[in-house]
């Protein structure tokens, strides 16, 4: 396996899309830490992860931010399947999807725990406008578990802040 790692940089270094490009894909195994970044106007013109994919994989996100990244159908800010993602001092703000999971979608097995990170303003056309988490892919443990985290005006037409469906385990 491998681990990479980005930040800190000063001032939080801006990666912009530019509405154009997904920002990351991260795949089988790979360890990732990011710190002090914001990822901007990530777009994909693909169905998942509008800044960030991430599959079979370890990731960490640390006083970081999303903003303004969009996705045709899963996770406008990121989509994680069978992955372990951990945000903490993170915020996501203005991400959309245009079918679930404005701000995060979360597939398969996925673990995903957010410690004082924050959504505001993300949509999902139809479920989870902050976050989406289901089991349509993969059987095993998965789970959402939230700690000091906070949701504000995000919308969808189901699970304006989080959706849930499947086996998914959500902590609070």
């Amino acid at each position: 396996f491998q681990i990479v790692e980005f930040g800190p940089r000063p001032s939080n270094a801006v990666l912009n899309g530019q509405s154009s490009t997904r920002l990351f894909a991260i795949y089988n195994g790979a360890q990732v830490n990011f710190e002090g970044l914001v990822f901007k106007s990530g777009s994909t013109g693909e169905s998942k992860g509008g800044c960030i994919y991430v599959y079979g994989s370890n990731v960490t996100f640390t006083s970081s931010s999303f903003e303004s990244c969009t996705s045709n159908a899963y996770g406008g800010g990121i989509f994680a399947q069978d992955a372990i993602v951990n945000m903490k001092s993170t915020t996501l703000t203005s991400c959309s999807a245009t079918h679930v999971g404005g701000g995060i979608w979360i597939d398969g097995t996925t673990k995903l725990k957010l410690e004082s990170s924050t959504f505001s303003s993300c949509y999902a056309g139809y479920y989870g406008g902050g976050i989406g988490a289901a089991a349509f892919n993969g059987t095993g443990e998965r789970g959402v578990d939230l700690v000091s985290t906070s949701m504000t005006n995000c919308s969808a037409a189901y699970g304006g802040d989080m959706f849930v469906d499947g086996d998914t385990t959500v902590t609070c």
